[in-house]
């Protein structure tokens, strides 16, 4: 929710903007009379042309940052629009595009402190772009070549025929915790995307990593809830690991010292963290 619009990418391949208009009602309670301003296309002629297929649409969150909203697609578009036009109920207006190769589900990471997205993708179509680049980039949106450093994940190397991340990757510090669907957690540094550290979870690490006080939480596919101690050099120190039913693929919400995450099993578990 930006300025009183809600931001939000569709299943259905379409950036839509909504103007809320929020009030108190009547009754004292929040009230608001929604309404689209904006339903834009997520894909171009380029793009179709490139992937030999329309599957676009757009699975993960949008973020954004200096009144720009960031997104990627499933046909691996990475792209930006600038929300500033919407002043009088305009359109977005694209300010960035830039194809990672295949399909994302990983909402991008924006740096704060310098404004680089990293992306992360699957490896599904076997691409040559999605080779060269590899699944996990850092982009600089404002240089000729935003392409700052691509890492493949070493499955492919492998010959595994799926490969990548769907999970969110988690930027702590200067390093970039990636959680890949072969099982292994890569902790990749932000500057130069060299891998620091791996450790293997088992397959299937769809969940998004969380860090909170220098502790990452990562679920597992095997149902196992997986803490590590980050204050440490190197590797991760294992902290504790929490068996749950079910595959974990939902992302853990940490608040008020509980950590709250759903599974497979249709189960959400609270953990008492203190």
């Amino acid at each position: 929710v930006v300025d009183d619009h809600l931001v939000v990418g569709g299943e259905n391949s379409r950036l839509f903007v909504a103007a809320l208009d929020r009030h108190t009602g009547p009754d004292g309670l929040v009230a608001l009379d929604a309404r689209v301003v904006a339903d834009v296309a997520s894909w171009d002629d380029e793009l179709i042309a490139d992937l030999g297929d329309r599957n676009t649409s757009i699975e993960s969150s949008v973020a954004v940052h200096d009144g720009v909203v960031w997104l990627v697609n499933s046909g691996g578009l990475v792209q930006g629009w600038d929300l500033s036009s919407l002043v009088g109920e305009g359109e977005p207006r694209q300010v960035f595009r830039w194809w990672v190769g295949d399909d994302a589900d990983a909402t991008v990471v924006v740096d704060e402190a310098t404004g680089d997205l990293v992306v992360a993708a699957e490896y599904e179509r076997h691409t040559a772009r999605s080779r060269k680049v590899g699944q996990v980039v850092r982009l600089d949106p404002d240089a000729a070549d935003p392409l700052v450093w691509g890492v493949a994940d070493p499955r492919v190397a492998e010959g595994a025929d799926v490969a990548g991340v769907w999970g969110t990757p988690a930027l702590w510090r200067d390093v970039v915790i990636v959680p890949t669907t072969g099982g292994s957690l890569l902790g990749l540094d932000a500057d130069t995307g060299a891998v620091r550290w791996s450790v293997e979870l088992g397959d299937h690490l769809w969940s998004s990593p969380v860090v909170v006080d220098d502790v990452l939480i990562q679920g597992a596919c095997d149902g196992v809830l997986h803490a590590f101690d980050l204050t440490e050099d190197g590797p991760p120190v294992p902290r504790w690991d929490l068996a749950l039913d079910g595959c974990i693929e939902s992302t853990p919400a940490v608040w008020d010292g509980r950590l709250y995450v759903g599974t497979r099993a249709g189960q959400v578990a609270a953990v008492d963290l203190r």
